[in-house]
């Protein structure tokens, strides 16, 4: 998508030198890669804590802020936990109208 936007007005642009900033962005911590399916890579400039829903219908990604540590996880304090990432799928508020 950044790709399509950028080539009308550089029209050199190579869709290596597009991944090749996205992974520098990743690198120095201001985007993250969002893989919610295998063959599939989003990037996401939110570095904050939060999570992702994926909509079935649209294929629309969504950030969702999560309150807290989800209930149901358990982790032993001996871990140290440098990221978590937490993928929900179903049918967004448009499509579900």
């Amino acid at each position: 998508m950044i790709y399509q936007e950028l080539i009308t007005e550089i029209p050199t642009l190579s869709k290596t030198t597009v991944y090749n900033t996205l992974k520098n962005f990743v690198d120095k911590g201001i985007a993250q890669v969002i893989t919610i399916e295998e063959h599939e890579a989003r990037f996401d400039a939110e570095v904050s804590t939060h999570g992702h829903f994926k909509c079935r219908i649209c294929r629309n990604i969504y950030d969702v802020w999560l309150e807290s540590e989800p209930k149901f996880l358990s982790i032993d304090d001996k871990f140290i936990v440098e990221q978590n990432h937490i993928y929900l799928t179903g049918i967004c508020k448009n499509c579900n109208k």
